[in-house]
């Protein structure tokens, strides 16, 4: 029968060598998930970007009729 103590470190070992194992796979999931999350906050960003130019562009034309129309009023 094998010793105790020996069966124990063998043991040891395998569980030190799973938690890096476990440890490697946590760390490529972290930078993949980062990765995801740095492109999905660009894609936003970008987004955000073009719905201010967008919605700019918009109250600057309803700025333009507003000031005609008081004119056109004005000139009654």
């Amino acid at each position: 029968m094998a010793d105790p103590e020996n069966h124990t470190i063998v043991l040891l070992r395998e569980i030190r060598e799973d938690i890096r194992k476990l440890d490697h796979k946590v760390d490529e999931n972290h930078a993949d998930i980062k990765s995801s999350m740095d492109d999905f906050a660009q894609s936003l960003g970008g987004e955000i970007a073009d719905r201010i130019y967008r919605d700019g562009g918009v109250e600057r034309r309803l700025v333009e009729i507003e000031r005609r129309l008081d004119a056109l009023e004005h000139d009654r």
